[in-house]
Parts: structure tokens; sequence; C-alpha cells
């Protein structure tokens, strides 16, 4: 699915180290993405390599709409306290300015 709209934060690579099952440690890549889209908005996650070699980070300042290739997919969870959840994760994975 492709979105077109404004981010409306700015993308900065982050990093998050866990333990792998293995026992090593290891390194999570991602970039928060935040996108309005006219009404609609969302909150999603670039991961890994594309977010860390994203060429686009000097051009925010200069481009208005940007366009957003994203997968949905639902996972769910057993809450602390017994309950079942289901959540929504957004995974973008294509982020372009629009020229």
């Amino acid at each position: 699915m492709t979105y077109i709209g404004k981010l409306t934060a700015e993308p900065l690579l982050q990093q998050r180290t866990f333990t792998a099952i293995d026992g090593s440690a290891q390194v999570y890549n991602y970039r928060t993405i935040r996108m309005n889209c006219g009404i609609d908005h969302f909150t999603g996650e670039m991961t890994g390599e594309l977010a860390v070699k994203w060429p686009h980070q000097q051009q925010l300042d200069n481009v208005a709409l940007w366009a957003a290739d994203v997968t949905l997919h639902t996972k769910e969870f057993q809450t602390m306290n017994g309950e079942q959840r289901t959540v929504t994760v957004v995974r973008v994975t294509r982020l372009e300015p629009l020229a």
C-alpha cells in the first residue's frame, strides 16, 4: 500500500541492543516514521539495512510531500493481566521524496 503525505517528525536513525537466543549481543537499527496523509495518519518503522542506508536524510527540510510504501500485519499477544490483545504493525518498506 502506498501513502502520500507529510512527515510529522524527523525519522532519525536509532539503535537498540538486545540479546539474541544464542546469547550474543545484537543491534536493531530502525527509523520511526510518522506521516500525515490528509485525515489519516500513521506511525511505522523502517528497519535493518534499509533504515541504515536511507539516502534522503539531507532532503528533509526541502521536501513537502513523501511517498511511503507500507505493509500491515497484526500481532496477537497476552497482557500480564491475561487479556488477549491485537496490534497492527506498520512496516515502511520505501520512503522517497516527491519532486
